[in-house]
């Protein structure tokens, strides 16, 4: 049994209903068993359809670590070095007249440390009012604009850089970039990606979601076309997949994994930090074509992806092969801290302590979703070691959780908590003949199931 499945249900549903969202897909899978796999709200408000996880999403950025598998491929085949200049396979770019593109190298534009201007001078592709440059196109931008930076210098990160990756695998593999990459990568043995696509066409418009811009003052949000395709930004931007192909595709990038897609020596170095970000919230840092991020004491890799309306992100811990995917159809939705929230909830399941089975037992009778008139709402949470209420109108909702000690089989006692609440004092339960929560007395208020809350008060009580 998935430990963490009951309360993750919960607080997804929970807050996909409270907060007005669109739709949400999470999955979690440990080497290679998939130990979640659910999805919240819509893939089409106007239609009324149900996301389920069998649709896809535009993931966006996550088609750098495509990208960056294949020329990793090719390094390996002897078609290129990654410490090449890619002028050496991209004559034009020897003609720039910045003499500086001619020195940036495949791992500086793997890595973002080229200096390579992030989008372009006209980025309109990306509020869709022209299409996105073809590779006609891409040459004549980034014959336009010089660097931004010296390379090596620093990260910026850059999606044109990776626009001229994928014209780097057409040069070394002599296949266009789309060919390469199905063949090679989506179809490798290693990860067989049965619902992954290099590109939108019009065969998989229909499992596409819908994605939505946020909401503009008192105004609805608005859909955003579904038919769109990327042209030479393919490489940074153009890939479509569901959370269980993007866990199998990082799974098969663990070292030591018996399907990886390259080998040991080369998938350690697409994982070694090449940048520190520079980011004012948390430690950050960027391989080649991987995020690297942490949670708590996991180092994780993986990649986050925007397009216009839809978030996403996938973040693997080698060390155990958990991975982790969150994927929205909404503008405003941040995947990252959703995420990162999930991996707080894993650590929490995982401790333990002596006689945590039979306490977990004993207090899995409080757990549930509660909400009073004038009181907030919390989420009782029980695991092996510890039994909180956490706060699922948050999507950080174990961050200040209010920590209990198990009285009897009907009451709690308030402790580890900010000197401003509760702490000593009791929770008390009334349960129902069936075993379910009546109501219960959180320090003095009362308070009740969610769906109890929400009839009482419906019926005017």
């Amino acid at each position: 049994m998935f430990k963490p499945a009951k309360f993750l249900d919960a607080w997804l549903r929970f807050r996909t209903e409270r907060c007005d969202t669109p739709g949400i897909a999470v999955t979690i899978a440990r080497k290679g068993r998939v130990l979640f796999d659910q999805a919240y709200g819509h893939a089409d408000l106007e239609k009324r359809v149900a996301l389920t996880p069998r649709h896809l999403f535009r993931v966006a950025s996550h088609s750098k670590s495509f990208t960056a598998v294949a020329i990793m491929q090719l390094a390996a085949k002897g078609k290129l070095s990654i410490d090449d200049p890619a002028a050496r396979h991209l004559r034009w770019l020897r003609k720039h007249r910045d003499p500086r593109f001619a020195s940036v190298t495949i791992r500086q534009l793997l890595s973002h440390g080229g200096g390579v201007i992030r989008d372009g001078l006209d980025s309109d592709h990306w509020q869709l009012m022209h299409r996105f440059p073809t590779a006609v196109d891409l040459k004549a931008r980034v014959l336009a604009t010089g660097l931004t930076f010296d390379a090596n210098v620093q990260m910026k990160y850059s999606n044109i850089g990776f626009g001229l990756l994928g014209l780097v695998v057409e040069s070394a593999s002599g296949m266009p970039y789309r060919q390469y990459v199905d063949a090679y990568v989506v179809a490798h043995p290693g990860s067989a990606l049965t619902n992954t696509f290099s590109e939108f066409t019009p065969e998989i418009e229909k499992r596409l979601v819908t994605g939505y811009t946020r909401r503009f003052g008192d105004r609805d949000r608005d859909p955003i076309p579904r038919a769109v395709t990327t042209g030479a930004l393919a490489a940074a931007t153009g890939f479509c997949s569901t959370g269980r192909d993007l866990a199998k595709f990082f799974a098969a990038q663990v070292a030591g994994s018996t399907s990886a897609l390259l080998d040991d020596e080369s998938l350690k170095e697409m994982q070694h930090t090449q940048w520190s970000v520079r980011d004012r919230r948390e430690q950050r840092e960027y391989a080649l074509g991987l995020t690297i991020e942490y949670a708590g004491k996991r180092r994780l890799f993986g990649h986050g992806g925007a397009f216009p309306g839809q978030r996403t992100c996938t973040l693997c811990d080698p060390s155990d092969g958990t991975i982790v995917a969150v994927l929205a159809n909404f503008d405003e939705a941040d995947p990252l801290a959703i995420n990162k929230a999930i991996w707080s909830a894993l650590e929490f399941f995982a401790m333990s302590r002596d006689g945590g089975t039979r306490i977990a037992r004993a207090a899995s009778r409080f757990e549930g979703i509660y909400t009073g008139t004038s009181w907030r709402t919390v989420q009782i949470v029980a695991s092996d070691a510890r039994i909180v209420a956490v706060h699922p109108d948050s999507w950080d909702p174990l961050k200040d959780s209010e920590e209990f000690e198990y009285v009897d089989p009907v009451t709690l006692k308030v402790r580890d908590v900010s000197a401003y609440f509760s702490e000593g004092e009791l929770v008390r339960f009334e349960f129902r003949k069936n075993g379910s929560v009546e109501s219960l007395n959180y320090a003095g208020a009362t308070m009740w199931p969610e769906a109890e809350y929400y009839a009482r008060r419906a019926a005017g009580k």
